[in-house]
């Protein structure tokens, strides 16, 4: 396992100081000789040949049945591994002068999706508004707002809103939708009649619900309708279906 390892890498096109994209659109990349991983589940298939041409894959053919014309760009991958490209489902992305080069590193490391999971403004929708443009080079980006929690939140001066009241987190989720979120963030501070009130709130803009819970419990969570549930707190999955 150590020696597949060393030799599996991403394949990315910008390394090779160009993209599929950046291509003529008549001209042809040629990736020969490659082990391909395809995400199917099935096993790994060797000496490969991808055409790729107008920023698409035209082609993946096995052995002497990969071809390539006198014209095509060609680059050699033998000992080397094409998959698919990777999406982070978990990430707070952060503003600031790094903010570029951070966004760079996720293309050069294969992920082309992102998911935040908590934003301010700054760092989400304007953020994915700029990736959207082109004046940004990254990935495709989806994001939620502040994450919502109750009163005490450990993250209130930074990315949550707090609440107390249904009729406050009604509020906020409609504010968000507002503002453009992709889904909204529950945090660990939310009872359930929150919980509950935020996920039928935003259920009526078509949102999806996220939960990083704590006083709501998953299984609570789930009987309420939540959308999707991340990590395993003091009362998450592991902690729900196991007795005291």
């Amino acid at each position: 396992m150590k020696d597949h390892f060393q030799v599996a890498i991403f394949v990315l096109l910008a390394l090779y100081g160009c993209t599929a994209n950046e291509l003529p659109v008549d001209e042809r990349l040629v990736l020969k000789h490659a082990t391909v991983i395809d995400g199917t589940g099935a096993g790994p298939r060797d000496d490969v040949t991808i055409v790729i041409q107008g920023g698409r894959i035209k082609s993946i053919e096995s052995g002497s049945k990969g071809r390539s014309l006198v014209t095509d760009r060609i680059i050699d991958l033998h000992g080397r591994w094409v998959v698919p490209a990777f999406i982070d489902m978990h990430t707070h992305m952060k503003t600031g002068p790094g903010q570029a080069g951070f966004l760079k590193a996720l293309i050069a490391s294969g992920i082309t999706t992102t998911r935040s999971t908590a934003s301010t403004p700054e760092s989400g929708v304007k953020l994915r508004a700029r990736l959207s443009s082109g004046e940004l080079f990254g990935p495709r980006f989806f994001t939620a707002g502040r994450l919502i929690d109750g009163p005490g939140s450990v993250h209130a001066s930074d990315i949550a809103v707090e609440v107390s009241t249904e009729e406050q987190i009604r509020e906020e989720v409609r504010h968000q939708a507002a503002e453009g979120v992709d889904f909204i963030k529950l945090y660990v501070g939310l009872t359930p009649n929150l919980v509950e009130a935020a996920i039928n709130e935003a259920h009526q803009f078509d949102l999806k619900v996220i939960g990083h819970l704590g006083r709501t419990t998953w299984l609570e969570a789930l009987d309420l309708g939540i959308d999707a549930l991340t990590h395993s707190w003091y009362a998450g999955l592991a902690h729900s279906i196991s007795p005291p």
